[in-house]
Formats: structure tokens, sequence, C-alpha cells
């Protein structure tokens, strides 16, 4: 089928540079807090995932090292945040080039759903099946004591994700619930428009990724980045929040559908090239 393409929303790029720079030159000293206070991985993780988003700018391919180590930093973050939800006592946990000591706060309201979801989206990214095995062995109930409050689609959607991942079936059964869960009508916690175009978009993505439905995946991703791009345009501080630089759940489900054979015929920079092809 013919390639597709969706376009970035213009962001300024010097701006990119100055955030990046400032970014990789203050991260040493939040990740020092870490050992004293595991509060901090919270900013550690945040800014890394910050960093990684403006090094998308910077970078559009991902064909620098920079970029890739800025993504291996995020998900080091974010796996710190589970090692100390899942631990007990002291704990050991690689951020970057160190490996850092800390006291587990056992489970906390960082270790959320959405944050597992977040992670484990940046371990497929980078082809890290150890840590992906990791992030699924994180017990639901951890998730679940963080007290955070979700839609309703979450927790089946994070079922999915985890049963797929490991290589089991996923039925209609457990899928379902988050496919219905996303209906913007029913949505108690997320708003409309977030329903409408960040959730549900993926999770219709995913369920064409897991019925082998190639042509309906390249559909669904090409639609889904043009309601990434709509989300975040919708007006001028969208437009400049890093959240929307770059699509990384979209960017893990599309490496998912390579990994399963799919041929990925849909180009973005909000999925950086070297990223989706795992180069």
């Amino acid at each position: 089928m013919p390639i597709m393409s969706v376009a970035r929303h213009d962001v300024a790029v010097e701006y990119a540079r100055q955030q990046a720079e400032a970014l990789s030159r203050s991260m040493p000293g939040f990740v020092d807090i870490v050992a004293e206070n595991p509060d901090a991985l919270r900013s550690v993780w945040s800014r890394a995932r910050s960093l990684l988003a403006h090094r998308s700018v910077l970078d559009p391919t991902a064909s620098q090292p920079a970029t890739w180590e800025a993504l291996r930093l995020a998900a080091d973050a974010g796996e710190a945040i589970f090692v100390g939800a899942t631990g007990s006592g002291t704990v050991d946990a690689p951020i970057g080039d160190r490996v850092v000591r800390f006291t587990a706060p056992g489970p906390n309201s960082h270790a959320n759903a959405g944050a597992w979801l977040n992670v484990v989206w940046l371990a497929v990214i980078d082809r890290d099946d150890q840590r992906v095995a990791r992030l699924c062995a994180v017990p639901e109930a951890t998730l679940r004591a963080s007290g955070a409050v979700h839609s309703e689609f979450m927790y089946p959607w994070v079922e999915s994700v985890r049963t797929y991942l490991l290589g089991e079936p996923v039925t209609p059964g457990m899928f379902m619930p988050a496919m219905d869960g996303t209906d913007p009508d029913r949505s108690t916690v997320a708003p409309r428009d977030a329903m409408l175009l960040l959730h549900y978009p993926p999770v219709r993505l995913f369920y064409y990724l897991f019925r082998g439905l190639t042509e309906k995946v390249n559909e669904g991703l090409a639609d889904a980045l043009t309601s990434h791009h709509k989300y975040w345009t919708m007006d001028a501080d969208r437009a400049d929040d890093p959240e929307g630089f770059i699509a990384p759940t979209l960017l893990a489900l599309a490496v998912l559908a390579g990994n399963a054979g799919m041929a990925v015929d849909v180009t973005s920079p909000y999925l950086p090239d070297n990223l989706l092809r795992g180069r």
C-alpha cells in the first residue's frame, strides 16, 4: 500500500536545543537527590521524558546516539519508580550511566497504571525484552495501591497489553472493557477530547495489531497520528508541551506491529524513523 505520512506540528528548534541542553546539564543533580529522597524519581522521570521529546525535535529521525541515550535514560528512570514500588529495604536501580541506591518507598502515587504503560512503551521502543519482562512482573495490585484514579478503560488496557507482551492470547472478555471504556460519553476522569483523540485511537490500533490486520494497522496508525496532531494543536499551550512532540504509545505499537511481521507504511516525525526501525 502507498506510504502514508503525518507531519508534526511546528516546534521551535532553537528552543528545543536550549531545553535539551538545560535538561542534560541538570539531570545528574536530580539523580543525586534520589538516594536521599526517592520522591525525586518523579522529577527525574518527567525530565528524562522531556529530554527525549526535545531530542526528537533536534534529531527527527533519531540518527544520533544522544537520542537513543535519552530514550534509555527515560526508560531507566521510569522503571526505577517500579523498582521502588515493588521492593523493600534498600534497592538499586540503574539510571543512565550509574546505579542509584535508595530506600524503596513501596506502592506510591507515582507507580500507577498510566506510568506503567508509559515505561512499557519506552522499553518496547528500545527493544529491551528483559525490561519488558520485569515490568510485566509488576503486580496489578501495586498499580492499584498507588491510589490513582483512572478512567474505567485503564486496567483492562493494562491487562491486555501485559498479556500480549507475555505472548499470551488477548481474549475478547479481557479487551472489550478497554475498548468500551474509551467511549468519550462514558468518561468520568479523562476530558472528552483526550479520550477521543489520545486514548481511543491507540486502543483501536492495538485491536488491529493483535488480530493481525496489517492494512487496518496502517490505517489505524495514520488516523491515530492525525488525532495526536489535532489534540496537541488545539491551543498554543498544548503545541508547546513536549508531551506532544513525539508519540511513544503509537511508536511502540508500530514497533510491535513490525515485530509481528507487519509492514509499517506510515511515516511521521512523531515516530522517529530509527526508533521505529530499530536502527
